[in-house]
């Protein structure tokens, strides 16, 4: 008995027939065939997705910025304050202090770090300073970070 190629196997030019014997070889040809073309088509939509760059573009300031963002945020005691922050919406030292039980020293020398790059501010209310985030590429990363 003589089993033919399906058609699929036509379109890549290959035009044998196969014994019963093969039928196992025709099988794993079929599974590899689905395979690569499942990947090729795959690949074909990832690369139609992606935005074509420029080669490297050159801009040091920007990547000075991002880098001194991460750097900021890359110590745990920050990034835990961050992602507090972006909970609660603003805090006050006193409540960020009690929630990681850490000396206020510690804290409003993490909190300085924040407020100098550009991650945090702060606003008087009395007495009280109640922080919040208002860096947007701080919130994505921390989002990113936790989710």
């Amino acid at each position: 008995m003589v089993v033919k190629w399906p058609a699929a196997c036509c379109q890549l030019g290959i035009r044998e027939k196969l014994s019963i014997i093969g039928k196992i070889h025709l099988t794993r040809f079929m599974y590899y065939y689905i395979i690569i073309i499942k990947y090729r088509r795959l690949f074909q939509i990832e690369v139609s997705m992606v935005p074509q760059l420029e080669t490297f573009t050159t801009n040091p300031k920007l990547f000075k910025e991002k880098a001194e963002l991460l750097k900021v945020l890359a110590h745990p005691v920050r990034l835990c304050i961050v992602r507090g922050l972006m909970a609660q919406d603003e805090c006050n030292v006193s409540h960020i202090q009690s929630c990681l039980d850490m000396p206020q020293s510690t804290i409003s020398q993490h909190l300085a770090k924040l407020r100098g790059a550009g991650i945090i501010e702060g606003r008087r209310c009395g007495l009280q300073v109640y922080y919040s985030v208002i860096n947007k590429d701080a919130r994505k990363i921390v989002r990113v970070l936790f989710s």
